[in-house]
C-alpha cells in the first residue's frame, strides 16, 4: 500500500519531470532548425555539432520519458 504522502510527492516529481520534458523538447526543436540551416547553408562543421546536440537532446528525453513512466506505473498516475 502506498503512503499519501508518496503519491502527493511523486505528482510534484512528475510535474516537475513534465516541465523538463517539455523544455528539453523546445530544445531539441530549435537544434533540428539549426541544423537545417546549418546543411542549407552548407556549413558542415555547425551542422556536425548541432547534430552532436540534438543527439545529447534526444538522450535526455528518453531518459525524462523512461522515468515519467516509471513514476506513472509504480504511483498509477496519469
Amino acid at each position: 500500500m502506498t503512503d499519501d504522502s508518496d503519491v502527493a510527492q511523486a505528482r510534484v516529481f512528475l510535474a516537475a519531470l513534465d516541465r523538463e520534458i517539455d523544455a528539453v523538447s523546445l530544445e531539441l526543436e530549435q537544434v533540428r532548425r539549426f541544423v537545417a540551416i546549418s546543411s542549407e547553408q552548407g556549413n558542415d562543421t555547425s551542422e556536425i555539432r548541432h547534430r552532436e546536440k540534438m543527439q545529447e537532446h534526444k538522450k535526455v528525453l528518453r531518459e525524462l520519458h523512461r522515468q515519467s513512466e516509471n513514476l506513472r506505473l509504480r504511483f498509477s498516475l496519469t
